[in-house]
């Protein structure tokens, strides 16, 4: 986390359950592998949420609600199959 430069105001806002927005390049993806790389050990992981299905993410987040490992949501990035 201390090579990312410049973004000291996301950095903070991720002591509390923080919506990563911005345009492409902003730094998002780095900041979610940075994160990853450093608190792995502890337990975070990374959920991937396709795009069809973030209409329903109220009801996905409370499915790790009693988990031990603290997630990550991220919405999938790709092509997605329509059938």
């Amino acid at each position: 986390m201390a090579d990312l430069l410049d973004i000291g105001q996301q950095k903070a806002a991720l002591d509390r359950n923080t919506l990563l927005r911005g345009s492409r390049g902003t730094g998002k993806s780095s900041l979610v592998k940075a994160l990853l790389t450093e608190y792995s050990s502890q337990g975070l992981r990374l959920a991937e949420v396709s795009r069809r299905h973030l209409i329903e993410l109220a009801d996905i987040q409370e499915l790790p609600h009693d988990r031990p490992e603290r997630f990550i949501l991220e919405k999938a990035v790709g092509q997605e199959s329509t059938g």
